[in-house]
């Protein structure tokens, strides 16, 4: 990140067309391909739902920052099976819903896919587990979003129920 600075703050503002200090979903898109011209796009998606856990739109530089430096932290733990207990326990939290509401869930997961009968991508996926687990932090929001993407094992940038 320390080289990269300049290059990220310049990119930021190149993106931020309207002058409001923040990104929309879109701009972070097109904010990662520039960075990062080499990223596939579903990636992509995965890097937006990463940089803007709140889905807000309103991603300002010092949020991107954060994001970044946080990603690369939670990127490493999880490699390293460093995953908070408190991370864990929302994945079990998330797993024991999914487990005693399959019928009502996999309804509201279906409301979800856009692109392939019971599957979602990253930024559909981060959706649901808004909705599913709201109060969640931006910490922990990653953290959920960085297991799920490990267990990709297809690479084809989505969940399956």
């Amino acid at each position: 990140l320390k080289g990269r600075g300049q290059v990220i703050k310049a990119a930021f503002n190149e993106f931020d067309e309207d002058g409001s200090g923040t990104l929309d979903m879109e701009e972070v898109g097109h904010l990662v391909k520039k960075i990062l011209p080499t990223t596939a796009a579903m990636h992509v998606k995965f890097m937006q739902g990463m940089l803007d856990p709140d889905l807000d739109s309103q991603l300002t530089y010092m949020d991107l920052v954060e994001g970044i430096l946080q990603c690369k932290q939670i990127y490493e733990n999880v490699a390293e099976g460093k995953a908070s207990a408190y991370v864990a326990k929302q994945l079990l939290d998330f797993a024991e819903l999914v487990y005693d509401n399959q019928t009502t869930v996999h309804r509201e997961f279906k409301q979800f896919e856009s692109h392939r009968p019971d599957s979602v991508d990253y930024l559909e996926m981060l959706t649901f587990l808004k909705k599913a687990c709201p109060g969640t932090s931006k910490k922990e929001t990653r953290y959920l979003l960085t297991l799920l993407h490990t267990q990709d094992v297809e690479g084809s940038g989505s969940l399956q129920f």
